[in-house]
């Protein structure tokens, strides 16, 4: 019979078919998954360049404390070798104070300070041993000659690393200035980008909030969508059966 054929489903009554995203929908998607990606990779980026400005930045620091005990060393040098030129005929703390500060000289060749840089003081070290070993002789009649001589070489040695430790601090302290405004942009650069991502991701929920279900309640939609189809069929038939199907009346 014609009436107890079950009426078609429509398009627009298919729970499921208007979740189906649109392709300008998917397109966008794709863009917003993209976006993402590339926002994570210069976030990425930020954190490494971060990482490697501080590790430049400790570097620079540590190079500026050797040279720091460097020059410390220097200048104990140079008060034991007035100290010796003035008469003083004990000889071990000035040979213990040119061991110290050679030993300084040697781990502050091993960090950012240039060959050239230490060229210079390098000489004036090799012109101070030639003088020691000279003053160490022991001639009475050319002692004061060669202590004067000794006490220009560690005044020369001095000013050298002196000069040297001016230079680093400076670049040291304007390598810190850049430091710290590099930071605070970097810093706010990272937390636009953290806004971006939230709100990419944000975006996409929204866009596929209907599409990302569990099967779990899509199924129960689609039952309580079948239940109500069979009651709604079961009281057009109800009504055929009790009532004239020209007049309405029962």
């Amino acid at each position: 019979m014609t009436f107890l054929r079950r009426p078609a489903r429509s398009t627009a009554a298919d729970p499921f078919a208007r979740r189906r995203l649109t392709p300008l929908q998917v397109l966008l998607a794709v863009f917003l998954v993209g976006l993402m990606v590339a926002v994570e990779v210069l976030l990425w980026q930020a954190y490494v360049a971060t990482g490697q400005r501080s590790a430049s930045f400790r570097r620079a620091s540590l190079t500026v404390t050797n040279l720091a005990n460097l020059q410390r060393e220097t200048t104990r040098l140079y008060a034991e070798t007035l100290r010796v030129s003035e008469g003083e005929t004990n000889l071990d703390d000035l040979t213990l104070q040119r061991m110290l500060m050679g030993r300084q000289y040697h781990v502050t060749q091993s960090w950012d300070v240039l060959p050239d840089e230490l060229a210079p003081i390098q000489a004036a070290l090799d012109r101070y041993d030639a003088h020691a070993r000279y003053f160490y002789q022991g001639f009475d009649r050319n002692r004061s000659v060669a202590a004067g001589e000794l006490s220009e070489a560690a005044a020369e040695v001095e000013l050298l690393v002196k000069r040297l430790y001016s230079r680093h601090e400076q670049r040291f302290f304007e390598q810190l200035t850049n430091e710290l405004r590099q930071e605070a942009t970097s810093q706010q650069a990272m937390l636009l980008l953290g806004i971006v991502v939230m709100a990419i991701a944000a975006t996409l929920a929204l866009l596929l909030r209907r599409s990302v279900r569990s099967d779990f309640q899509k199924a129960y939609e689609a039952l309580v969508h079948e239940v109500g189809e069979r009651k709604a069929l079961q009281g057009r038939l109800e009504h055929q059966a009790y009532h004239d199907a020209l007049t309405g009346l029962a």
